[in-house]
């Protein structure tokens, strides 16, 4: 029989189709309704920008952020594989892809000091054991001298369960985030990182973390953007004739589980975690 299967962040979030593309979007118009931006209020817009997004996936976030800025700027989104880029026929003039895999700490000479703003968003399932140090390294070898980070992300370790009425039960809910955690525990996702960025980021200047709570008006929405990954999930469960004493949950048991979560959530129980963490830096 099979252990836990193990977890390769680059393999997981490189062979997603277009469910978890259309997630991207949506989890984009969620963080922006979150914020209140695109591209942070800090960074200046009046000048021919130069800018990095890596592990853009389907390009919501740059193909956006190319509608607020100059057409002199330059804008390149980076990902570990391309099936999730737009066709580049359809896209601003400006606007470009390629492929980089900016886990590594490594940079290409060509990219050397090239870009003015370098945006990551959500790499808090990606980086392992805490080891953010790589994709800083990476970011610094982008930017120029005096360059912006502008960094997003959310702590699944505050993950919680509320409900606008005291009488809705929420305990497949507790269950669901309780295994979250545990399996994330077991494949080395964790986020001890996200509570210390300021420390992590030492090598820049003017760091500047705000924590900004998710409106209740979005709630729900929010729920159901991470209950679609959630479901995604399960194609890493083994199935119960495959599974091994030390496997957590054979995958018809988790989707068991999901289907009552559903049950809740539809009945007005929202999972979230605590607030959006935008990070500012040069």
């Amino acid at each position: 029989m099979s252990a836990v299967p193990e977890y390769n962040p680059r393999q997981f979030w490189k062979s997603r189709d277009f469910h978890n593309s259309t997630r991207l979007y949506f989890q984009h118009w969620l963080v922006q309704k979150t914020l209140g931006y695109v591209l942070h209020p800090c960074i200046p817009k009046d000048r021919p920008l130069r800018v990095a997004d890596l592990g853009c996936g389907n390009g919501a976030w740059v193909i956006e952020a190319s509608h607020e800025l100059p057409s002199t700027a330059e804008l390149t989104g980076f990902d570990i594989a391309a099936h999730n880029f737009p066709a580049p026929e359809f896209l601003p003039p400006n606007v470009k892809f390629s492929i980089l895999d900016v886990m590594t700490g490594a940079c290409p000479s060509d990219l050397m000091e090239t870009f003015d703003v370098v945006h990551i968003r959500f790499f808090n399932g990606i980086v392992l054991n805490g080891e953010v140090q790589p994709l800083i390294r990476t970011v610094r070898k982008l930017l120029k001298p005096g360059g912006w980070l502008q960094w997003e992300e959310m702590d699944p370790s505050t993950l919680d369960v509320r409900t606008p009425r005291p009488n809705i039960d929420t305990a497949y809910c507790e269950k669901l985030i309780g295994l979250i955690l545990k399996v994330g525990d077991m494949t080395g996702t964790k986020f001890d990182w996200l509570s210390n960025f300021e420390n992590e980021l030492n090598m820049f200047k003017d760091v500047q973390v705000r924590h900004v709570p998710i409106p209740p008006a979005y709630h729900k929405a929010w729920t159901e953007n991470y209950l679609v990954l959630f479901e995604e999930i399960a194609e890493r469960m083994p199935r119960a004739e495959d599974a091994a004493p030390n496997v957590p949950i054979t995958r018809e048991s988790y989707l068991d589980m999901f289907e009552k979560v559903i049950e809740e959530v539809n009945k007005g129980a929202v999972l979230n975690s605590k607030d959006v963490i935008a990070v500012v830096a040069h």
